[in-house]
């Protein structure tokens, strides 16, 4: 009774949440950031100004996103870091703090602009981190302490130092046609029982048949 009386108070704190399943404490989101339904956001966690993010997505404790478009179903480790700010190797220096002096010349890139993106019910493990300017399809896998330096393929699982695509978790045919589906725009309540049912049974929904939305 006690943790939901807090979060109904830290809701309070949070006017750019809407209908927040978990809110942490310790979490810090800036106020240009827009963020959709059903989000759960565990202790800590930091969210910056060139964020998007859909619904349904769970960003475990400790993890960063500075930059970053996030669809909709995404699991984030602890302790990632996403988007973070790039330092020009073409400036006489490195230093972003030269973005904060009005009589610096402002046509020079902003350290954020270029945010990865990031697909549909992606698993993003933890400690990983994920560079600007790539892009994670949808259901891609990313294994824990991963280096995201390029593209990752559409239900691929990567991992390592830069990571490397692993294997695929599903046939050509099964990623093409959960990608036809997209069934990650819809609400749990709007999803077919067919596709519940499978989400149930595990792996053996690859031998039932196909469910339409």
């Amino acid at each position: 009774m006690l943790n939901k009386i807090l979060f109904m108070i830290r809701k309070l704190f949070y006017f750019n949440l809407v209908e927040p399943l978990y809110i942490g404490v310790r979490v810090k989101i800036s106020g240009k950031a827009r963020i959709d339904k059903y989000v759960e956001l565990f202790d800590g966690v930091i969210i910056l100004d060139n964020v998007e993010i859909g619904i349904y997505n769970s960003i475990n404790s400790g993890s960063r996103i500075d930059s970053a478009v996030i669809g909709n179903y995404n699991s984030i480790g602890a302790d990632c870091h996403i988007g973070g700010g790039n330092h020009s190797l073409k400036s006489i220096t490195t230093s972003q703090l030269i973005h904060r002096f009005p009589s610096v010349n402002m046509s020079l890139a902003s350290p954020w602009a270029n945010p990865p993106i990031i697909g549909n019910d992606v698993w993003i493990a933890a400690k990983s981190i994920v560079f600007q300017g790539v892009k994670i399809g949808n259901g891609a896998v990313i294994g824990a302490g991963s280096v995201v330096t390029k593209d990752v393929p559409d239900y691929a699982i990567v991992a390592g130092n830069p990571a490397r695509i692993i294997r695929y978790r599903f046939t050509p045919d099964i990623i093409a046609y959960l990608n036809e589906t997209k069934w990650w725009n819809y609400t749990l309540d709007n999803l077919d029982d067919n596709f519940l049912s499978m989400l149930n049974s595990g792996e053996q929904w690859q031998e039932t048949e196909h469910f339409e939305l």
